[in-house]
């Protein structure tokens, strides 16, 4: 990416009050990756410190992997002016770095004892980690024994403080619930929350326990248990399926690979192109390992989303003549901004052949957003769009029910059929 084009976004930080412009920039200059905008950033932090927005310039200063980012997220730390929401956003940083100033991990201690009734802390994953990290969640037990066991906190934070609180202690706080069963969690909200923690659980007094729920716990913690049970079983049956799946995802990856391929032979002997399109990468045979969590899945969609956007640079040179007048006559809703990013320049140019890939090129822009989606899954908001994109691509089950596997076969999938509709598209058109 060019200076001038870097320098031309840095601008457009500076001079817009926009949020909505100010979030695109940010997600633009995420993308570039380039520790040019690592200062401009935060100078536009310090203007919009406290704002809604805030916590999203953290967040884009947070993926920057370099000495000059994280001494400003430590800086903002260490600033008592710095907000709690903001704060709250600079942790993930200090836990990776090992920062256990005393000062702040005080004001981590009671940003957890300051959650309310009903209060949401987005990154409370984060902050439990830090204290943990620290050595000081464990004063705290009491603190999370009894948000669990109130029905007026948020169901998700009181499952997250059931399971730390647990896991500082098992067999004590185990052994409290179990002899406390009936006057603490029997016929509430929190026995609920207790079945869904427990079922992952093993050994010691578990099995005990477990029987415990299903002889005398209500119908949903009776439920949940047996639904694991069924689950287990399944697991069990579905071994020999997984090595199938394990083989599949080979098998797409290499027929994306063959598409690819046949796409740019189709394109080298069409006079109107006569180029490729996709210049090659090895970047794909990593989309061959299987998936088994949340972070796996991450990596996975961000090498997918970088092997998606890569052009052959011939294609932005034959898109000289297409001004921004021209490009919204060839695609609907374009912006001048996103001219240049690479699937657009793919669309202007097969558009500007007279080719009939509107429909083609929208899934692989739709594909593209949802991998952009998952590199920020810690913000809520961007699990709902995430969500509200998966639904379009119909993955949106594989999403909501952990299956991290197949949500990323998924995706495989849809590129790779997308792929078969631009080749089907290009060779019909040379041929006809």
């Amino acid at each position: 990416m060019s200076k001038e084009y870097n320098s031309k976004l840095t601008s457009e930080l500076y001079n817009t009050e926009d949020e909505d412009k100010i979030l695109e920039i940010l997600e633009e200059m995420d993308d570039i990756n380039d520790p040019y905008f690592i200062y401009p950033i935060y100078d536009k932090y310090k203007q919009k410190k406290d704002d809604v927005i805030s916590h999203y310039l953290i967040s884009s200063l947070r993926e920057y992997k370099s000495d000059d980012a994280n001494k400003i997220l430590v800086e903002i730390a260490l600033n008592p002016k710095t907000s709690d929401k903001d704060f709250e956003w600079v942790i993930p940083s200090l836990l990776k770095l090992s920062f256990y100033d005393k000062g702040v991990v005080k004001r981590a201690e009671k940003l957890l004892l300051s959650i309310n009734k009903g209060d949401e802390i987005t990154l409370l994953d984060d902050l439990v980690s830090y204290l943990k990290g620290a050595g000081v969640l464990g004063n705290h037990c009491e603190f999370l024994q009894k948000v669990f066991e109130s029905d007026d906190f948020l169901t998700h934070t009181r499952k997250d403080l059931l399971g730390n609180l647990l896991r500082i202690d098992p067999k004590k706080y185990f052994g409290y619930y179990f002899d406390n069963y009936h006057n603490k969690i029997k016929d509430k909200k929190a026995e609920v929350i207790f079945a869904q923690e427990i079922v992952d659980w093993s050994n010691g007094i578990i099995p005990k326990f477990k029987e415990k729920i299903r002889n005398e716990g209500g119908s949903r913690a009776r439920e949940i248990l047996e639904k694991k049970l069924k689950s287990e079983i399944k697991k069990n049956n579905q071994k020999k399926e997984k090595v199938s799946i394990k083989y599949s995802n080979a098998e797409i990856v290499e027929e994306i690979y063959n598409l690819r391929d046949s796409i740019n032979i189709v394109t080298l002997g069409d006079e109107t192109i006569g180029f490729s399109l996709f210049p090659e990468s090895g970047i794909l045979i990593k989309q061959m390992k299987i998936v088994n969590d949340e972070d796996m899945l991450k990596s996975s969609c961000n090498d997918l989303r970088s092997f998606i956007k890569k052009v052959c640079k011939d294609v932005g040179r034959a898109n000289k003549g297409i001004n921004f007048d021209l490009a919204k006559k060839l695609i609907k809703n374009i912006e001048e901004d996103n001219l240049t990013k690479p699937l657009n320049q793919l669309h202007l140019f097969l558009k500007s052949k007279k080719f009939d890939i509107d429909s083609v090129l929208e899934e692989i822009q739709l594909l593209n957003g949802a991998l952009n989606k998952v590199a920020h899954l810690s913000d809520v908001n961007v699990k709902k769009e995430l969500i509200t994109i998966l639904k379009e691509l119909k993955l949106a089950d594989f999403y909501t029910n952990e299956e991290w596997s197949e949500l990323h076969g998924g995706m495989l999938r849809v590129y790779r059929d997308s792929l078969d509709k631009l080749h089907s598209i290009l060779k019909k058109s040379k041929y006809t």
